[in-house]
């Protein structure tokens, strides 16, 4: 069996989420649903930490823990000045990450994803998140911005006809939509 999930792959930190009659969130080996969008390699390029385990070990290894990598998707440029990575690797680790912790929880397979991404994200800043999510064996349905998202999980609760702004202050974007 398999399941459709959504991902926000936040700057600071990224959630994943399913929908059966309410929407469930993935957890991390320490039980928290928000997992800090960090990662720890060592000098050959090898992931040695994620999230949480990376932000605890980040003293010890300071030169290889790599934050914030999504501001950079799109660019081309190598963001950690021993190891070549590009942000895009660095998404596609993180992503890896977030569907080998949802697949444990679930006991599913992933068949599909939908992922957010900053409404100012340009079509090569989606692409390459897009090629970021394909190269961890994500098969992407659709991306759509922030806070769309967010007002879409807004309305599908609503009981009522209403006008709702929603506030997406992330920890690399403000994003603003009305519903």
């Amino acid at each position: 069996m398999s399941i459709a999930i959504g991902i926000d792959l936040g700057t600071t930190n990224s959630v994943v989420s399913h929908k059966s009659r309410d929407f469930i969130f993935s957890k991390d080996e320490s039980g928290n649903s928000l997992i800090p969008s960090v990662i720890s390699y060592d000098d050959n390029g090898s992931v040695l930490f994620y999230g949480r385990d990376a932000v605890e070990n980040e003293e010890n290894y300071p030169h290889q823990t790599i934050r914030s990598s999504k501001r950079f998707i799109g660019e081309n440029c190598i963001i950690h000045h021993n190891i070549p990575l590009t942000a895009t690797t660095v998404a596609k680790d993180i992503l890896t990450h977030l569907k080998n912790i949802t697949e444990v929880q679930f006991g599913k397979n992933i068949d599909g994803i939908v992922i957010t991404v900053p409404a100012y994200f340009n079509q090569n800043q989606r692409h390459e998140t897009k090629l970021a999510a394909e190269q961890a064996g994500l098969n992407v349905l659709r991306i759509i911005n922030e806070p769309t998202a967010a007002a879409l999980a807004y309305g599908d609760n609503a009981k009522r006809n209403e006008l709702v702004l929603v506030y997406d202050l992330g920890g690399g974007t403000f994003d603003v939509t009305l519903l």
